[in-house]
């Protein structure tokens, strides 16, 4: 037999038994799972959920004030040092390099899609990077 074809044959075999090893278990995991919730009682879980009497007074509370706290507007970051405004949605400007991380989440913060940001080294100053953004319009719900 050719060494090639014996070479092939110890992959296949090698190939069988991990599937043996590692697959199998795995399918009667999932068979074992999957009888359990199939065998759940879903009627009695129904009559739970409708005997509920609902939330007491304090939970009401503390519910409304959960909302109330995630629906208050999020502060955006101010928009980093060194940017102008350059026409409509636009922002350009030279920002030292240690900056533009601030101007990745300045842009990530705003209300509007990002339609343009090039970053670039400064010719002539390598401790700074030439940075241009433009905005899109505004995004709507």
């Amino acid at each position: 037999m050719r060494p090639g074809a014996l070479l092939f044959l110890a992959a296949l075999a090698g190939g069988g038994a991990a599937w043996f090893l590692a697959v199998l278990p795995l399918e009667r995991e999932a068979a074992s799972l999957a009888a359990e919730l199939g065998g759940a009682d879903v009627e009695a879980a129904r009559r739970r959920a409708r005997a509920w009497p609902g939330p007491t007074p304090e939970q009401e509370a503390r519910l409304a004030e959960s909302l109330a706290a995630y629906s208050r507007p999020v502060p955006t970051a101010p928009l980093p040092a060194g940017l102008q405004p350059d026409g409509k949605g636009g922002y350009a400007g030279t920002l030292p390099w240690s900056s533009v991380p601030a101007l990745l989440a300045w842009a990530a913060d705003q209300a509007r899609p990002v339609l343009a940001l090039e970053v670039q080294a400064s010719p002539g100053n390598h401790g700074s990077a030439s940075c241009r953004i433009q905005l899109g319009p505004e995004r709507t719900p």
